[in-house]
């Protein structure tokens, strides 16, 4: 892997594919890194794809973020936008719950470099909390559990409360241990997740403004914030394309071969519109 400065942290990356293609950027989700596209990389880039995929900062080989330093809400999307720069061209998201939320804030702010992009379950939460939606206290509650648990350095346990929330207690118990111990070291970094839900306060009309084609996977057997989440989005995005998937929230992995199809039919799409 390739590494690049931004917010002062090392940050890994990868950057496979002609560097002629159209650039397709990666977005991960929490407690993964950019392997979670190990699978999709090689097709994208057998079609002559240029692909980016960093490792966000505390998670994967990056470095994670000082513990003597405030917090800032766009540590992620800094990374992306970083990405962005290094392709000096527009660009291709596709970003998986946390990565999709990076994805769209990245998108709002620089809505003349994207091409297209393909969301799944994309964890705006701060679109619950702005909107006064029901699922924000289910979203809280959860937080609150990893957070204490954080506080209490009991790590496990705060791994355990946030991926049984969206895969449930058996799966968990079911993951190998080196998967748990994975997870595990990379919770102080979920915790400052949440935090971005608290300082960046985004309504569903700040991404009203972004006009290219949105693909937009939530599964049929996800959490309701995320349904939640997907609906508020699909009622402002102006170009907008809702695909229900029998699947959950972590469906880039327990779904990979229809995720990669998903995606690559999207870009052809495009591709084949221009």
């Amino acid at each position: 892997m390739k590494t690049i400065t931004v917010n002062d942290l090392q940050v890994a990356y990868l950057d496979e594919g002609p560097r002629s293609g159209a650039a397709v950027i990666l977005a991960h989700c929490s407690n993964a890194s950019s392997r979670e596209w190990a699978s999709l990389i090689p097709l994208l880039t057998a079609r002559g794809y240029r692909v980016l995929a960093a490792d966000f900062c505390g998670y994967g080989r990056s470095d994670p973020w000082p513990d003597n330093r405030p917090f800032d809400a766009d540590a992620d999307v800094n990374i992306l936008k970083a990405l962005v720069d290094l392709t000096n061209s527009s660009v291709h998201f596709v970003g998986h719950s946390h990565g999709g939320a990076v994805a769209l804030e990245v998108a709002r702010q620089l809505p003349g470099v994207l091409k297209s992009m393909t969301l799944i379950e994309p964890t705006v939460f701060q679109l619950l909390h702005e909107t006064g939606h029901v699922q924000w206290s289910v979203v809280t509650k959860m937080a609150r559990r990893v957070q204490d648990a954080v506080e209490r350095e009991e790590h496990r346990s705060a791994a355990y409360i946030f991926t049984s929330f969206w895969i449930g207690r058996l799966k968990w118990f079911l993951l190998p241990e080196r998967h748990k111990r994975a997870i595990t070291s990379t919770m102080k970094k979920t915790v400052l997740d949440f935090e971005i839900v608290d300082l960046a306060h985004r309504t569903p009309e700040h991404y009203a403004s972004i006009k290219a084609p949105v693909q937009l996977i939530i599964g049929t057997r996800t959490r309701a914030p995320a349904i939640a989440v997907g609906q508020l989005l699909v009622d402002v995005l102006p170009n907008v394309d809702l695909v229900s998937i029998r699947a959950g929230h972590m469906s880039p992995f327990t779904h990979q071969k229809q995720i990669n199809d998903l995606v690559l039919l999207h870009l052809q799409s495009i591709s084949s519109a221009r």
